[in-house]
């Protein structure tokens, strides 16, 4: 939680008045609200007349994930009304009463070590939680008995133990399931409250969106809409959780629902949404109710995560440094364009003309800070940043708890199988169910068979492995050991040697085990011999088996050896993973997609091209023809320049492939996707190189009937609109240098070069921002633009405001060539920076 609450919440803090801190009573916060129904919903940005429909059935546990990640569920009930989900009772076997409370141990070397259950005991209410724990004789928080809770619950105590999901697998797998359809970090608490209990817990909301997943006994549960406190933003909009300020039921009016659960039911409770809670006294329900609370944090009781209002910069507990230095970048910039920025406040003038001027100059603050800075960017990379690492944390508890070997009390541990993907709006991760088996490894090399039709000879040796690297932008801080196995050899100890003397060819699959023989029968046709590996991003064990048989099936002269990597992840840029593992053995490195006929020559033709003219070549290069969209494109002539290099057959030089972490980390992650567009950009930006149309033939796919099916990638929902999208951000905030229209790095510094020597410093300022922001990882850009900078300041008054804003930047500039390093001369940066240093003084 802490690193999600230093996320870059950017923007205009210092244009919002902060919340109210001092908290008025609840009744006096509901008096004077007029037509409150109506201005929730001006807020809100949807008016709905009749609300949805408040129970939906859905009797699998993919249906329920399914619906969870729809379109129908965001539009209808996200952050506005409550469903209760009947399935039958499919989601009943999560975790048992008895399991729950039971002494579980696990063997940590040779010791037994119990689970730490963060217990809270709750007597019916919040704040008495403490002195009810010191009445049973046990302290909150600590790890306790089973016969401890026991004894809670005969004193007629609910039990809320927090963060299940890091000590039970089970519950930690379908904690990651959430995740996965709502696109927030999740996490689980289980609630247990004895029979008969006619307020388990008062009226009250909360920050979170929660989802009640009950598993035993029975429990009711009323629901109130009080528009005011709705989707809160900080503890003013928090009622019924502290002693000083309890909500009755009677003053929250008649309830918007009034369901009783049974187990496998799941009840939608929206954030700030009111919620009271009691166990029925009957005959047909005489047993403890159980439940887990799964908690959607767009917020948290800690601090702000992913809300407009923190984004907006509300939140004041959190001082954040992006928000004044974006800010400040903003106005620096307008402070050059604008003079009028740089006048005397009006002194002396009425109230209407400060106001008026004011309005006028911070609009252009905010589109400049919106439309011409990353910060949008860099908090879109930022939150998706914190749901990964927040997943892979906790597939990694998952990991190590499911690992553990049992005690001899301990009770069955379940081995799931947990999965975490980047989040993207157009392409819901697909949930698997909580109960889904333990991965399979492939099988090894000598299980396959002994001889081969199609090829010399299979070996049965060691099988070699390669080291693959695990960049934390994609798995975040708990990054796996990741290796490609060797699984096949043309000769006999060939998988034992360190690849190269060959062409490297990497392939993604993903699931067309029916075209990957064919893909592999046209490799053993080249007129080069080959080394391919295979990077598999399908984690069913059926399929990579699959996979594995027709490696088996397909040895080859022609194909030396063959790697694979099974991914536990769908990673979409696994290629370029796999590709910086073999790049210091190879100087060209080829890819092919899955569905791709390739023709004997096209291999040595690829790699030729991208030797000779060093850069990316493929045989589907296109132009784009505006930005309007990305699918408005043409193709040059052989070997002309293009703007974009498809990799369905795409050669590339390896040193392209080096700095992996910068490669992946370069633009927001909601467009990993777009891997192709995202290496031909970064290719572009980071190395200067260009793209090539191959004289090869043009691929023909072999997966024709496919994509006439609507199956292909790039006909997924969502999928066509984010290319286009991920292309108008890279020419908007990239200036990404398209052939014939921006240029190459050392032409356009050379004509800037000459602006300044003519004395055009403003047009030279132009072309240098132009340049930095092109090539934003050359410190030679940022040293230019910081001279340039130093020239323009020496034109002004020294002292003066505008010179002194102008500073700053160049002073900026100097930190981002510095921090780069490497190339060009340092002494010039220190020799800017004593120059800057010195005439900041006066300011």
């Amino acid at each position: 939680y802490q690193a999600l609450s230093m996320m870059p919440v950017v923007v205009l803090a210092a244009l919002l008045v902060a919340l109210a801190p001092a908290h008025a009573s609840f009744q006096s916060e509901r008096q004077g609200m007029e037509n409150a129904q109506g201005a929730f919903h001006r807020f809100h940005g949807k008016a709905h007349g009749v609300p949805p429909a408040s129970v939906v059935p859905l009797t699998t546990r993919e249906a329920v994930f399914s619906f969870l990640a729809s379109n129908a569920f965001a539009d209808q009930y996200w952050e506005q009304y409550p469903v209760l989900i009947r399935t039958g009772g499919v989601f009943a076997d999560v975790l048992s009463l008895s399991d729950a409370l039971a002494d579980t141990y696990s063997v940590r070397g040779d010791k037994l070590v119990a689970p730490h259950r963060n217990v809270r005991f709750l007597p019916g209410v919040f704040f008495r939680e403490a002195e009810a724990a010191h009445t049973l004789g046990f302290e909150t928080g600590t790890s306790v008995s089973e016969s401890e809770l026991r004894t809670a619950l005969q004193a007629n105590h609910s039990l809320q133990m927090l963060g299940a999901q890091a000590w039970l697998p089970r519950v930690g797998e379908l904690c990651l399931n959430l995740s996965e359809s709502t696109h927030l970090p999740t996490n689980v608490n289980i609630y247990i409250t004895p029979p008969a209990q006619a307020v388990s817990l008062p009226a009250h909301n909360d920050y979170t969106c929660n989802f009640m997943v009950h598993l035993h006994g029975r429990k009711r549960w009323l629901l109130w809409k009080i528009p005011e406190f709705w989707l809160p933003t900080g503890p003013r909009f928090i009622y019924g959780r502290d002693e000083d300020e309890p909500v009755s039921a009677d003053s929250l009016g008649p309830p918007l629902m009034d369901v009783v659960l049974e187990p496998g039911d799941i009840l939608y409770v929206p954030r700030g949404c009111f919620h009271a809670t009691s166990t029925p006294a009957t005959n047909e329900s005489p047993d403890i109710s159980m439940h887990l609370t799964l908690q959607a944090a767009a917020m948290y009781d800690a601090g702000l995560a992913f809300t407009w209002h923190a984004l907006l910069g509300g939140d004041t507990r959190y001082p954040n440094q992006a928000l004044v230095q974006g800010l400040q970048s903003a106005l620096d910039t307008l402070a050059l364009r604008d003079p009028r920025v740089r006048e005397s406040l009006p002194l002396g003038a009425s109230e209407r003309v400060w106001r008026a001027r004011g309005r006028e100059l911070m609009h252009h603050v905010v589109d400049i800070l919106f439309d011409e800075s990353s910060f949008v960017s860099d908090a879109i990379a930022a939150s998706t940043k914190s749901v990964i690492d927040f997943r892979n944390t906790l597939a990694s508890a998952i990991n190590k708890r499911s690992q553990s070997t049992p005690g001899p009390d301990a009770s069955p541990a379940s081995k799931p199988s947990p999965k975490s993907s980047t989040p993207t709006p157009h392409q819901p991760a697909a949930p698997s169910p909580p109960a889904s088996p333990a991965r399979v490894d492939p099988p090894s090399r000598s299980a396959a068979p002994s001889s081969s039709t199609r090829g010399p000879s299979t070996s049965s040796g060691t099988v070699g492995s390669l080291p693959l690297p695990a960049p934390a932008a994609i798995y975040g801080a708990n990054a796996p050991a990741m290796t490609a196995r060797c699984v096949a050899e043309s000769e006999p100890g060939l998988c034992g040697q360190l690849p190269g003397g060959d062409h490297a060819v990497v392939v993604k699959v993903f699931n067309r085990t029916n075209l990957f023989s064919t893909t592999l029968a046209h490799l053993c046709a080249q007129t080069v011999p080959v080394s391919v590996f295979v990077w598999n991003n399908n984690a069913d064990a059926a399929i990579r088996a699959a996979f594995d048989a027709a490696v088996a099936d397909s040895i080859c002269k022609g194909i030396r050896r063959l790697w694979i990597h099974h991914s536990d992840t769908n990673v979409f840029q696994g290629e370029y993973l796999m590709a910086a593992a073999i790049a210091q053995y190879y100087d060209t490195i080829s890819f092919l997609d899955d569905d791709a006929g390739t023709a004997p020559d096209v291999i040595a033709t690829l790699a030729a091209e991208a030797r000779t003219h060093n850069c990316t070549v493929s045989t589907w290069a296109l132009n784009f023809e505006d930005f309007a969209s990305y699918w408005n494109r043409s193709m040059p002539e052989p070997l002309g320049e293009a703007r974009y290099c498809g990799s369905a057959q795409m050669a590339a030089p390896s040193f392209l492939f080096a700095n992996i972490t910068a490669l992946v980390s370069m633009f927001p992650a909601k467009y990993r996707a777009v891997s192709d567009l995202w290496f031909n950009a970064y290719a572009t930006l980071a190395h200067g190189t260009s793209c090539r149309l191959s004289s090869a033939p043009v691929h023909r796919t072999l997966a024709a009937d496919d994509y006439a099916a609507g199956g292909g990638l790039s006909q997924q929902p969502g999928m066509r609109d984010l290319k286009t999208e991920f292309m108008q951000v890279l020419s908007r905030t990239h200036f990404w240098p398209f052939p014939g229209e921006v240029g190459s790095f050392d032409a356009m510094t050379a004509a800037a070069k000459g602006e300044v020597a003519r004395g055009a410093l403003a047009g030279a300022l132009r072309e240098f921002e132009l340049i930095a922001r092109g090539w934003p990882h050359y410190a030679r850009a940022w040293n230019n633009l910081a001279v340039v900078l130093l020239r323009m300041a020496a034109t002004m008054e020294t002292g003066d405001a505008g010179q002194c804003a102008v500073l700053r930047r160049a002073e900026r500039a100097v930190e981002h060539a510095r921090g780069l390093g490497g190339s060009g001369d340092l002494s010039k940066v220190d020799r800017n920076q004593k120059e800057i240093e010195r005439l900041l003084e006066n300011c």
